[in-house]
């Protein structure tokens, strides 16, 4: 066993997701919902503050790993990016043994595990405001809704929410 108890060909994956975190912009992003949602003024000492500039609470890290692990499941493929984009679904797919559907099943487990621990971490532990949870959880109930483009680049779900909007 390796770091933190994963084996060593799990680190690879591991370490990809942690650089996909950061490089989603969702931590930078929440940062700013952060401040905008007024929330530095509600303790007196600041400790909401802290917790985002000393790492990336789970809150902030459960939305970004469902966005990184959505977009990986297929942009490459979509994106023509002839799988050049360094894709946790291809680092997952350098095992011999797995086929594409096994990756697309283990990457939908991870997001499923992802969507626990943000309905524990908002419902539960309570680190941060209620506001700013219904904001992390607005913003992975997106994901959902931005990847689920069919062969047309459409997105029929979103179309379908429009009109129910609308009637």
């Amino acid at each position: 066993m390796g770091i933190e108890g994963q084996s060593v060909a799990q680190q690879p994956r591991v370490a990809h997701l942690r650089n996909g975190v950061v490089t989603s912009g969702v931590p930078l992003i929440f940062a700013h919902v952060f401040y905008l949602l007024g929330q530095h003024h509600v303790t007196s000492t600041n400790e909401d503050a802290a917790k985002l500039s000393d790492h990336t609470p789970p809150a902030i890290f459960c939305v970004a790993k469902i966005l990184r692990l959505w977009d990986d499941l297929g942009s490459a493929k979509d994106e023509a990016q002839e799988g050049l984009d360094g894709s946790y679904r291809d680092l997952y797919l350098e095992n011999p043994s797995c086929t594409p559907a096994d990756a697309e099943e283990h990457m939908r487990r991870l997001i499923k595990r992802e969507w626990e621990e943000l309905n524990r971490e908002c419902f539960s532990r309570r680190t941060f405001s209620t506001s700013f949870a219904r904001a992390c959880f607005n913003a992975a109930r997106m994901v959902g809704v931005m990847y689920s483009y069919d062969k047309e680049q459409r997105l029929p779900v979103l179309e379908d929410y429009m009109r129910m909007l609308l009637l």
